[in-house]
């Protein structure tokens, strides 16, 4: 490989770390199944370097897949943020819900 190739090696290797480092770090702060169909962005990668260094051309059925998948992915993070949100609403309709809940009203009132 010629120097230019090394240098296109050595910022490919630098933009994987950078890659793999956000990965790693947006699994320690968030639940996996949030985060796993952000991984699905991969397809759209694949294609765009399939199009520009092979010249292949996506048909219908590449197409039709990857929306699919996209947009199953994109449900299940709305799905799974709607029940976070959910679990976290709900929690006010439990017994030690209702006292916290008083307990900030009786504060308010007291400041007021």
């Amino acid at each position: 490989p010629s120097g230019g190739d090394w240098m296109l090696f050595a910022v490919a290797g630098a933009c994987s770390v950078v890659a793999w480092i956000g990965l790693v770090g947006g699994y320690s702060r968030a639940p996996p199944s949030l985060l796993a169909p952000f991984e699905y962005t991969a397809l759209i990668g694949a294609a765009a370097a399939g199009y520009y260094i092979w010249g292949e051309v996506p048909d219908r059925w590449v197409v039709i897949g990857g929306i699919v998948i996209v947009a199953s992915g994109l449900f299940i993070a709305h799905r799974e943020v709607a029940s976070m949100v959910s679990a976290r609403y709900s929690r006010l309709f439990t017994p030690a819900g209702a006292i916290w809940v008083r307990r900030r009203l009786r504060r308010r009132r007291n400041h007021s």
